[in-house]
């Protein structure tokens, strides 16, 4: 086993019918040189706290706490609604699907916050905001691309579990796998 520190990160995973679905949607918006590396559906996730290379001691902790914190935190719906470029307002890194309610979403992150920053993880500086990455330009800050006309399009899915990532870099991309699943309360 390599000895090299995993890049860790918490996620919402998605079950594979949202997957399905979102693919479907960027597969009628992308377009050939369009400036944008669309990612592979098995990518698609939501990334609540990235925390980079990390220890491999730190992982039991961590796992531990987000237990205790993830598995009180109810079962909650939400809905993608947008695909745009991303952050809105300032140049945009990114094309994500953004959610029509990100209340939940937001507090999950926040109670991950508080788990990982007790475990001796710095607190992350910027503000969460909810969003699920389907791109990356591929020029940093470049114009964002021409996503055609809004297209009337929801997705729902339900988020029951939280999910704790491995991710390795290679030359074709980023590829994750799972070290823990916490599930939620079942809203029942």
């Amino acid at each position: 086993m390599s000895k090299s520190k995993p890049r860790i990160f918490v996620a919402v995973d998605l079950p594979n019918t949202t997957r399905e679905a979102i693919a479907e949607w960027v597969g009628a918006v992308r377009r050939e040189d369009d400036g944008v590396r669309w990612l592979a559906p098995d990518c698609f996730h939501v990334t609540l706290r990235f925390l980079g290379e990390t220890d491999r001691q730190q992982i039991p902790a961590l796992t531990a706490a987000l237990h205790a914190a993830l598995t009180k935190f109810p079962e909650f719906p939400i809905e993608w609604i947008r695909l745009a470029p991303f952050p809105p307002r300032r140049r945009p890194l990114v094309v994500a699907l953004e959610p029509e309610t990100n209340g939940a979403l937001i507090e999950l992150a926040a109670v991950v916050e508080h788990a990982v920053v007790e475990c001796g993880f710095p607190p992350e500086p910027r503000r969460f905001t909810p969003h699920l990455t389907v791109g990356r330009l591929r020029r940093r800050g470049g114009p964002p691309p021409a996503l055609g006309a809004d297209v009337d399009r929801r997705i729902p899915m339900q988020v029951q579990q939280t999910t704790l990532f491995a991710s390795r870099l290679l030359p074709s991309g980023a590829e994750y796998s799972a070290l823990a699943h916490f599930a939620h309360a079942s809203a029942s």
